[in-house]
């Protein structure tokens, strides 16, 4: 009898348990669908917000705890959202926030440093370059985009910030393509001037002139025709006086006045800008897979050397001319790049040899190289007597010799195209000055 009613009871409290442990689930359950629907619906008017740039709602909802970073229902940061919809005041206000993630990309691999090129905004442009927005993405870039709207601020902003000119896309049409048939005669000649290449052909074939046809402006495409055919490349010396007299010689219509004013293309600022060399040609298979094994190049960064690389100050990314060759160097291999920082060369070698980075930026030091394969310098560090300079080089470890080679190269164009240049005077370097090209 007693055995029978302890196995009741024991069933009794069984089922119990049971039915209360169903119950926590379907309470649990109402929970979460609960959460969820709050959830859905703050970032509904979250979002709702950002389209009005209603800065005080999206302020008051990000103070309640809402990620800033969270995407909407087509993958959009809300930055990138705040860009596409002209919502200023909330773009300020994100922008603020030191936690806003300013280099996300859509599902279209678009950025918002990229609506921001297409729509002209350039002072958030800057604020987002100067927290780490990448001008030199692989893809569309801001300066395609800048292009083809014709913002002539953005591209100014966007070549200051080494963005560059013939940068390919997907298809491997460059911005002056995108300006000739899509964006202003004014963009065209921005672009010119700053060096871009008219002859260069994408993957259909098409040049410049040919876009411009497809649009049917068809003076502006005889124009950049002729200089194509005339092998305009202001990367090429034995060809810039060609192009100056072209544009000195040809009768344009009135709607190519402007490509052709005494004020802006001139013989003088076509001919400052000869360069004297080949342009790089694309790196070989072999030498992006030594540069770049992983498919990410891997840099380090020497903090140790404020001349060539420092943190900056607004957000703790390392900046400087070192920064500016590696990132280059990468957009050159079609990689991303990791910027790996020390606080000494020493270190950055050691690392290097260890394999956990690629390429490094220290000062040549013969005893090393049993181990690593200089470049020429790129930069000289004045000292107090020509024995005291030092000569900065970028550096790979020996066993990559294609690699190497390229670096050599790579670093003889950056000189010769005016990059480091611009780097020591984009960064205020004083002290240093660009190493002569090597012979």
């Amino acid at each position: 009898m007693m055995v029978c009613m302890k196995k009741a009871i024991k069933e009794s409290v069984k089922n119990s348990m049971s039915r209360l442990f169903k119950l926590l689930i379907c309470i649990a359950l109402l929970i979460t669908g609960f959460l969820q629907s709050a959830a859905a619906a703050v970032a509904d008017d979250y979002f709702l917000a950002i389209k009005n740039d209603n800065d005080g709602a999206v302020v008051t909802i990000l103070f309640r705890g809402f990620d800033a970073n969270t995407l909407d229902g087509e993958g959009r940061h809300g930055l990138h959202l705040a860009m596409m919809e002209g919502s200023l005041k909330v773009a300020k206000t994100l922008l603020d926030l030191s936690g806003t993630k300013v280099d996300t990309r859509s599902k279209q691999d678009e950025t918002p440093l990229m609506i921001a090129a297409l729509k002209g905004h350039t002072a958030l442009a800057k604020r987002m370059i100067a927290r780490g927005a990448d001008v030199n993405k692989t893809g569309w870039t801001p300066l395609h985009y800048a292009a083809t709207s014709g913002q002539l601020e953005m591209i100014k902003l966007l070549i200051d910030e080494l963005a560059y000119i013939d940068t390919e896309s997907p298809n491997q049409s460059t911005p002056l393509m995108l300006a000739a048939m899509y964006g202003t005669e004014a963009a065209v000649k921005l672009l010119l001037q700053e060096g871009a290449d008219p002859s260069v052909k994408n993957q259909l074939g098409l040049n410049a002139a040919d876009f411009a046809a497809k649009a049917e402006r068809l003076d502006l495409a005889r124009f950049l025709e002729k200089l194509a055919n005339e092998g305009v490349n202001p990367k090429t010396g034995d060809v810039v006086e060609k192009k100056a007299t072209a544009v000195a010689s040809t009768q344009p219509s009135s709607s190519l006045s402007t490509l052709n004013s005494n004020s802006t293309m001139s013989n003088s600022t076509i001919t400052n800008s000869t360069i004297t060399r080949k342009p790089l040609a694309p790196p070989s298979y072999t030498a992006k897979s030594e540069l770049a094994p992983n498919g990410r190049l891997y840099a380090a960064i020497n903090l140790g050397n404020p001349i060539l690389a420092a943190k900056n100050p607004a957000t703790g990314e390392p900046m400087g001319v070192s920064v500016d060759l590696a990132r280059e160097l990468a957009r050159r291999l079609g990689v991303s790049v990791q910027l790996v920082t020390f606080d000494a060369a020493g270190k950055a070698v050691e690392a290097l040899k260890s394999g956990s980075i690629d390429v490094a930026f220290v000062a040549i030091d013969p005893a090393r190289t049993v181990d690593v394969s200089y470049s020429a310098a790129y930069v000289v560090i004045e000292g107090d007597n020509q024995a005291n300079q030092a000569n900065q080089a970028m550096v790979t470890t020996k066993d990559r010799d294609a690699g190497a080679a390229y670096l050599r190269e790579f670093v003889e164009e950056m000189k010769a195209t005016g990059f480091v240049a611009q780097a020591l005077g984009r960064h205020k370097i004083e002290g240093a000055s660009v190493a002569p090209l090597s012979p």
